[in-house]
């Protein structure tokens, strides 16, 4: 049995600007939903992206968690997927959203807690679902913690065995 561990990510109401709270509120009410900006709320990442299929993933073994925007040198910074571009956030100065736009480069992963975005489908990927990005996820796992992130096709690999691989939650 497969065990996905990113099947929920937790966005914090601070990190988004008016108009996220302007676009989130529309589409709740179209939903007849309520929106309580205080609450946070949960994001699902996509299990599949167009985006990736055919795009080479970079994995460069240089990864470093100390690396800062190469543009304006902030810390909050992501990684672009495609030519490993180390540039800061959406809520710092968009220097990664810039990237994306002007390159073309679909896929980018935050250093801050690992997690892969596709600006072009504006959406979080899940990369335990997706095995193009497995390379780069992983990379990034052994320059954050120091070990190898336990996988889908580790966790498969294993499942005839008696260790609990799939029963950690620290991935």
């Amino acid at each position: 049995m497969l065990l996905l561990y990113f099947a929920l990510l937790v966005v914090s109401p601070r990190a988004m600007d008016a108009g996220d709270s302007a676009a989130i509120a529309a589409a709740l009410k179209e939903l007849g939903e309520d929106f309580d900006p205080s609450a946070g709320f949960a994001v699902y990442p996509k299990t599949d992206c167009p985006h990736v299929k055919g795009v080479s993933i970079l994995a460069h073994e240089g990864i470093s968690m100390d690396v800062r925007c190469s543009t304006c040198s902030e810390d909050e910074v992501w990684v672009c997927g495609t030519c490993s571009a180390a540039l800061c956030s959406r809520y710092k100065n968009k220097h990664m959203v810039l990237h994306a736009e002007s390159e073309g480069h679909p896929v980018g992963l935050s250093l801050s807690d690992l997690s892969f975005w596709c600006f072009q489908c504006n959406s979080y990927l899940d990369v335990y679902a997706i095995p193009e990005l497995h390379a780069l996820y992983a990379a990034a796992h052994v320059a954050k913690f120091g070990e190898q992130p336990k996988l889908p096709t580790q966790i498969a690999g294993n499942a005839g065995s008696t260790s609990s691989a799939s029963a950690s939650s620290s991935g």
